[in-house]
């Protein structure tokens, strides 16, 4: 989509995971590999992949820029201030590696909403925010910057202050992530 830079959240530690959980496979793909290939469909400006990694994530194409956190430690809040640093458009989608699941049409739709109304959009559910699977203007990057001074690390809370609009999906199981090694089977 023309006016879409999109960023795959790539780092954490994997503790629950036990090992590098970007890298483990499902249906013979590397994590990183499904999200990526599903970002590249909505983003039609930059793609950049932010957090830890090895070689193999950055390999995938010049359209790939790698970045690194605004703030060492900030969590997802902190990647996202440095995709947002980077954006050459209005704004990001932004997607984390461990949710597979998630359809192209609903990322796009997401994207499409918040390119159409100007605000952050992302999916609510009955626990709250899905802030790694969202829409993020370049106008919230202050708030961003704030917040992590401050010393949260919150994407919730970014979204909670910045006017976010929600979206209520009816499948909210596509916004399932991968955080055991038993949630790849069990899918």
């Amino acid at each position: 989509m023309k006016g879409v830079d999109g960023l795959l959240l790539a780092g954490g530690r994997s503790r629950r995971f036990g090992r590098d959980k970007r890298v483990a496979r499902l249906n013979g793909e590397p994590l990183w590999a499904i999200t990526l290939a599903k970002l590249r469909r909505v983003a039609g400006g930059r793609v950049m992949i932010a957090g830890g990694g090895g070689p193999a994530l950055y390999r995938h194409g010049s359209r790939v820029e790698k970045v690194p956190d605004a703030v060492i430690g900030g969590g997802p809040l902190a990647a996202l201030a440095a995709g947002l640093q980077r954006s050459s458009s209005s704004g990001l989608v932004v997607l984390a590696c461990d949710m597979p699941w998630i359809s192209g049409s609903v990322l796009e739709g997401v994207a499409r909403t918040g390119l159409a109304c100007g605000l952050p959009v992302a999916p609510r559910g009955p626990r709250g925010w899905e802030p790694l699977a969202a829409w993020y203007p370049v106008s919230v990057l202050p708030l961003a910057l704030a917040l992590l001074g401050g010393g949260c690390a919150s994407p919730q809370r970014l979204l909670d202050k910045a006017g976010t609009l929600a979206l209520d999906w009816p499948a909210l199981r596509q916004f399932r992530n991968v955080n055991r090694p038993g949630d790849l089977p069990a899918a």
